[in-house]
């Protein structure tokens, strides 16, 4: 892989504007795993071009769950990389979650069983805590002012182990700075 790697990274990115949803589906998850190769190669090299792509793909409703798993990933193999990326990155995690939570209540309110009629309405939030702590783990002390903005509306939607395993992310990389924050 290391001889070809221009090679291989200029065949995927080829397919990024694709018109078949499987295609595009499986460009997005190829992305982080470039970017495991060669980290400076693709930093230097393709690190925009995927990124624009990545949070593309977050606009587009029925492919942003694998945007999110993407961008998980994506800042896991960059260590720090994205971090001129970070405002964008929360402001697409709170509107997944803000999303959610307005369509449950919006649910609750005509009295239908939320998790009856719509549970994969509520699945990119899975993915989008999951991001959050993949981040966080990550970036590190950096990712911090953004992951107290987005800690009351994930708690909103009810503990789950995806929660729960974002926390953990969370708080192994920077718990002194979450224990201020819960004493305050």
């Amino acid at each position: 892989m290391m001889s070809r790697y221009r090679e291989v990274a200029e065949i995927i990115l080829r397919y990024l504007e694709h018109q078949d949803c499987l295609v595009c589906l499986s460009i997005t998850s190829l992305l982080p795993r470039i970017a495991h190769f060669l980290h400076d190669q693709f930093v230097t090299n393709y690190l925009m071009i995927c990124m624009n792509h990545i949070l593309h793909v977050l606009k587009i409703p029925a492919e942003h769950a694998s945007g999110f798993i993407a961008l998980g990933e994506m800042a896991g193999a960059l260590d720090g990389e994205l971090i001129n990326y970070l405002p964008t990155i929360s402001s697409h995690l709170r509107d997944a979650v803000m999303l959610y939570m307005s369509l449950q209540m919006y649910l609750s309110n005509c009295e239908i069983c939320f998790s009856k009629i719509a549970p994969q309405r509520g699945r990119p939030l899975l993915e989008a805590r999951a991001c959050v702590g993949n981040i966080a783990k990550a970036m590190g002390p950096t990712m911090e002012p953004y992951v107290r903005g987005l800690l009351d509306s994930m708690f909103s939607s009810g503990l789950s182990l995806t929660l729960v395993e974002t926390l953990e992310q969370i708080t192994e990389r920077f718990s002194l700075i979450l224990r201020r924050t819960f004493m305050n």
